[in-house]
C-alpha cells in the first residue's frame, strides 16, 4: 500500500510539474505573440502615414504614381487590422479572433504574391513614373522634393542614376544625398564625394 502510495504521490508531483511547464510554455507564447504583433501593429501604421503623405503629396501632379500609392496604403491598413487582431486575440486567448488573424494572414500572404507579380509586369512603367517624380522635384516642385529628399534620405540613394542626375543640367547636389538638411546643398569636396557614391534610388 505504501508503495503504491508513494507512487500516485510521485505521478500526481510529475503530473502537476508538466501542467505548470505547459502553463509557463502557453504564457510565453502568448505574449511573444502579442509582442509581434504590436510591432506590426505600427509598422501597418507607419506604412498608412507613409502612403498618406506620399498620396497628398503627388496626386496633384498626375505622375502616374497614385494607384501603387493607394495600394500601398491599403496593405498599410491591411497589416494594421490583422495585427491588431493578434494582438487582442493573444491577450484575450480568444479562438474566434485567432482564427481571424489565421485567416487574413493568408490572405496578405494571397496579396504580396500577387502585388509581387504586378511589380515585375509593370516594372518599366513604375520606374518611368520615378523618374517623372524626382524629375519634377528638380524642376522645383516644393511637394516632391520632400517626398523625393525623404526617400533619399532613407533608402541612402541620390537621384534616379546617382549624383550625375542633379548635376548633369549643372544643377547642384541636395543636401539628402550627402546627409546635410533638406534646404541645404551637397558643397563641400567631402560631401560631394559622399553623393558621388550613393546608387540612383
Amino acid at each position: 500500500d505504501r508503495l503504491e502510495e508513494q507512487h500516485t504521490a510521485e505521478a500526481t508531483h510529475s503530473n502537476i510539474k508538466m501542467a505548470v511547464g505547459l502553463r509557463c510554455g502557453s504564457t510565453t507564447i502568448k505574449y511573444l505573440l502579442f509582442f509581434f504583433n504590436f510591432l506590426f501593429v505600427l509598422c501597418g501604421l507607419a506604412i498608412i502615414i507613409l502612403g498618406a503623405l506620399a498620396l497628398n503629396a503627388t496626386a496633384k501632379n498626375g505622375n502616374g504614381l497614385d494607384s501603387a500609392l493607394i495600394f500601398m496604403t491599403f496593405v498599410g491598413a491591411l497589416i494594421f487590422i490583422v495585427a491588431f487582431f493578434g494582438c487582442c486575440g493573444a491577450v484575450k486567448e480568444s479562438h474566434c479572433m485567432l482564427i481571424a488573424f489565421a485567416c487574413l494572414l493568408m490572405t496578405i500572404i494571397v496579396l504580396e504574391v500577387v502585388a509581387a507579380v504586378l511589380v515585375f509586369v509593370n516594372a518599366g512603367g513604375l520606374e518611368e513614373s520615378v523618374q517623372k517624380v524626382f524629375e519634377e522635384a528638380r524642376k522645383g516642385n516644393a511637394e516632391l522634393k520632400q517626398f523625393t529628399d525623404a526617400v533619399q534620405k532613407s533608402l541612402n540613394c541620390c537621384g534616379t542614376t546617382g549624383a550625375a542626375f542633379y548635376t548633369e543640367n549643372s544643377g547642384s547636389i541636395p543636401g539628402s544625398c550627402c546627409g546635410k538638411g533638406e534646404s541645404e546643398t551637397c558643397t563641400a569636396a567631402n560631401e560631394i564625394n559622399a553623393a558621388l557614391g550613393r546608387q540612383g534610388c
